[in-house]
């Protein structure tokens, strides 16, 4: 589905114009604070009016000033997910999911115990909201948006309060309801690791403008000064799933054909996990090595190199489907005569590995 945009807005001393045309599974949002994402997406929600201009999604005109069109917040169809869950606290987490849900024609595709799976709050259903941690409030927050029944889902930074090991999992559970409901995302988040797993297209916002619609690698190249590509530096290189298959003092994982040797922590045989790790922790070869300490050597194939600040960003292809991100320095690219397409081995400490179920 299109969205078509072009508009602008005075809200207070803020003052925007957005132009573009975003088509995608999931879109991503970054820019500095103060920068205009917010006001951006709730222009879309209809909690904020744009002052002149239009807004398109697919056939359907949201708003558009000449044509005096300005369809009520309460019938666009559209849902919104705050930094707060906004969860009533009198209602039970299945009253809470279900207090939004509307009958239409996508209603089959919902389904509260599948969903409920996925987000991993099936066995929460009959707590209260002040029973529950910050991660599993935000995925019960998700899970009453997503029955709302909406044509997109606005998300305004909900995790940017939860710390790395209880947001990666939802990332990927988000992921998994993406693909699973056919849904349209638009993503609003300050962080480099959340705009790279998540989303093929991403729109870089700053000083209330639209600066560039474009993959991830685009939005790095950009480097503006208020947004420092230095900020990638020990941001996940990228979140993998697998499942145990032997157990002692260390695990191994099994993704696809590639094995893992992981710290298990308190995962058992069989378990599904996320297995995460930083771009920093990554040694790359252009041979296969066989006398040294890291446990893990991972062939794979540079897709993308992107210059940074003082290094360069490599993503790797792993598998098929799975990409890993990699930060080495300038030197260690001209010394090893990294290209686009080389073929090299990323060498993995199991100490650096943070394993998680799912």
């Amino acid at each position: 589905m299109d969205i078509q945009f072009d508009f602008g807005i005075k809200n207070g001393n803020f003052a925007g114009n957005f132009v573009g045309n975003i088509r995608g599974s999931i879109t991503t949002i970054i820019g500095p604070s103060g920068s205009g994402k917010t006001t951006f997406l709730k222009c879309f929600s209809g909690d904020l009016k744009p002052d002149y201009g239009y807004i398109k999604i697919g056939s359907e005109i949201l708003f558009s000033s000449d044509k005096k069109i300005e369809i009520p917040q309460n019938k666009r169809n559209i849902s919104m997910v705050y930094q707060n869950d906004l969860l009533f606290p009198h209602m039970t987490v299945k009253k809470n999911i279900l207090y939004g849900y509307k009958d239409n024609k996508e209603s089959s595709k919902l389904n509260i115990q599948q969903i409920s799976k996925i987000l991993k709050i099936n066995k929460l259903m009959h707590k209260k909201p002040s029973e529950l941690s910050g991660g599993e409030s935000q995925r019960v927050a998700l899970a009453r948006s997503i029955f709302s029944n909406p044509y997109i889902l606005l998300l305004d930074e909900p995790f940017n309060s939860l710390d790395v090991v209880t947001k990666a999992p939802i990332l990927f559970y988000l992921k998994e309801l993406q693909k699973l409901l056919r849904l349209q995302i638009l993503f609003v988040t300050h962080s480099y690791q959340e705009m790279f797993f998540l989303s093929g297209n991403s729109i870089l916002i700053d000083e209330g403008e639209i600066k560039l619609i474009g993959d991830p690698h685009e939005i790095i190249s950009k480097k503006l000064k208020k947004l420092p590509t230095s900020e990638i530096n020990n941001y996940l290189s990228g979140v993998v799933t697998g499942e145990i298959q032997k157990e002692d003092n260390s695990g191994v994982v099994s993704i696809g054909e590639i094995k893992l040797v992981v710290p298990i922590n308190d995962c058992s045989l069989g378990s599904k996990v996320i297995v995460q790790f930083f771009a920093s922790d990554v040694i790359i070869s252009t041979e296969k090595l066989t006398n040294v300490s890291a446990r893990n050597i991972i062939k794979g194939e540079v897709l993308f190199l992107q210059e940074m600040d003082n290094s360069y960003l490599l993503t790797i292809l792993i598998s098929l489907d799975k990409k890993i991100y990699v930060e080495i320095t300038r030197y260690s690219i001209e010394k090893l005569c990294i290209n686009k397409g080389s073929t090299i081995y990323a060498l993995l400490k199991s100490s650096s590995c943070r394993v998680l179920r799912y």
